[in-house]
């Protein structure tokens, strides 16, 4: 099993960025990511111009953020512009299937701030489409902007402490997640959102929720079978068939770096990891980090929606799993939750 970090939903100059593609990787590589996604706004003018690749060994792929007014829409793996639709975002979703690529709802439940546009946001509405990906159970840079509410909450947050009105994930996508994925699968990821806008007033300016920052804040850990390939075409494909599956976790890098997480279920025969489908029954569940163990860990197990079950990390026990979704949640001392896997499936 092979594990490789990287961030999903990043803005460019191509759109309301303010930095290149080859930028934003390069701070990227500085960070240790293996992979970003690009989501431009309505189009996918960084593809149209060849800008696909590796990038000082960071794979850069380029999708877009499909939607203006509500139901920003995510697509990723789409060769052909797709146009805006916000009162059936259905027929979003169907086109970016009809194409063969990925989609999954943006940032659905964030509050706004005051201080940012008059409080306008930017919500999912229609909870009756089907055929998504998955959804963004955290957007880091909504999840931020909710929580700053003055001006003064916004400096505190910004220069003595960022993670003051911050909570991971969003409870309210979260619960949702829970809720969906009791029916059916559905992917959940964690998108930065990163602008990094330049605030400027006089001679002074500032950037906030820069790359650099947003990119040591919360990731996407994808699980592989192979080592991801150095030729484009391949790593592409392995990347979103990881995607797709919801062979991954996500973490809240920001209290500490999420690196190196094993889980699986085995049984006799095979190794299942998160995002997979499984027949119920007897199953040793090993949840462990390959070194460096944080302590005083705690292990939460859910059952469709429910926690059934808390045990100290790292774990290594059968149990037996009935017909059911199950999520497992990593929680450190203090804190609710710091890194969310994708379920398990118990339904074959």
């Amino acid at each position: 099993m092979y594990i490789y970090k990287g961030n999903i939903h990043i803005h460019t100059k191509y759109s309301d960025g303010t930095s290149s593609i080859e930028e934003i990787a390069k701070i990227a590589k500085k960070n240790n990511l293996d992979f970003i996604i690009i989501n431009d706004h309505r189009h996918l003018l960084g593809k149209q111009r060849g800008l696909e690749g590796f990038y000082h060994d960071v794979l850069v792929l380029i999708g877009s953020e499909i939607n203006l007014s509500k139901n920003h829409y995510l697509a990723i793996g789409i060769d052909e512009e797709i146009m805006r639709n916000e009162e059936n975002p259905q027929e979003v979703i169907d086109e970016v299937n009809r194409q063969g690529g990925l989609g999954f709802i943006a940032h659905p439940f964030e509050k706004g701030s005051p201080l940012i546009s008059n409080n306008k946001t930017y919500q999912w509405t229609d909870w009756d489409v089907a055929g998504f990906t998955g959804m963004e159970i955290s957007n880091y840079s909504s999840q931020w902007r909710d929580g700053v509410r003055t001006t003064l909450q916004g400096l505190y947050a910004n220069f003595i402490n960022d993670q003051a009105y911050f909570n991971f994930p969003s409870k309210k996508a979260f619960d949702k997640w829970l809720e969906l994925t009791k029916e059916k699968q559905v992917v959940g990821i964690v998108g930065s959102d990163a602008h990094a806008p330049i605030l400027s007033k006089f001679y002074f300016s500032i950037t906030v929720l820069s790359y650099n920052y947003l990119f040591k804040s919360a990731n996407n850990y994808l699980y592989l079978k192979e080592p991801l390939a150095e030729d484009f075409v391949t790593a592409k494909k392995q990347v979103l068939n990881a995607l797709k599956k919801g062979n991954l976790y996500i973490s809240h890098d920001r209290k500490k770096q999420g690196d190196g997480l094993l889980t699986f279920l085995k049984d006799m025969s095979y190794k299942y990891i998160p995002g997979d489908r499984v027949k119920p029954g007897n199953y040793s569940l090993i949840c462990q980090f390959k070194n460096n163990v944080p302590t005083k860990l705690r292990l939460k197990l859910y059952k469709d929606g429910i926690k059934i079950k808390e045990y100290p990390f790292p774990f290594r026990e059968k149990i037996d799993f009935s017909y059911g979704t199950y999520h497992l949640v990593i929680s450190r001392p203090n804190e609710d939750n710091w890194i969310i896997l994708n379920p398990f499936y118990v339904w074959d």
